[in-house]
């Protein structure tokens, strides 16, 4: 047996878009959300209309394109990108590792600049799950700080004696 509801269903908001796509897959024309909740989906843009009333906020957007909610998904693009160019210590596992990718690109970088690492990195990673040491910097003969934009960890490690020339010891991020 079936029973009725003691209150047609009706919608706080109705939203005709031109593909709402779901996290199983299919593609929708149309979501019903009520409270906290999406309540009703549709394939065709009019099949939720008999459930929106009076109060029923309705956004009809064909041009529209809404895709499942993600926890703060997003990317810096810029950030990305220059990433690519920076030395990969995310890719480290060991303080070894890690400083062996910042003594290699010592070798590639004039005296007196900046080492600067990716942002892909933190030293929970690392199997010592530490920050590199200064004196296992130092051995990696690079006599520069290796920086990134989370460098004041790192930067508070090094010596006044290890700045580049004319630096100041603050920290800065790649231009």
């Amino acid at each position: 047996m079936t029973r009725e509801p003691a209150e047609p269903l009706r919608l706080d908001y109705l939203i005709k878009a031109g593909a709402i796509h779901s996290m199983t897959g299919e593609t929708y024309r149309a979501i019903g959300v009520r409270g906290p909740e999406i309540v009703a989906v549709s394939a065709e843009p009019a099949g939720l209309d008999d459930l929106a009333g009076h109060d029923t906020a309705v956004v009809d957007a064909g041009d529209l394109t809404l895709l499942p909610a993600f926890a703060d998904s997003h990317e810096h693009l810029m950030e990305a990108s220059r990433n690519t160019l920076l030395v990969p210590v995310g890719q480290a596992q060991s303080i070894a590792e890690f400083t062996g990718m910042v003594a290699e690109a010592a070798g590639k970088t004039a005296p007196g600049q900046w080492i600067v690492t990716s942002m892909g990195w933190h030293e929970s990673n690392l199997a010592e799950n530490r920050l590199p040491a200064l004196a296992e910097l130092d051995a990696a003969g690079t006599w520069r700080w290796p920086t990134r934009p989370r460098c004041a960890t790192l930067a508070s490690a090094r010596t006044h004696r290890t700045r580049p020339a004319g630096s100041s010891g603050t920290c800065r991020t790649a231009a």
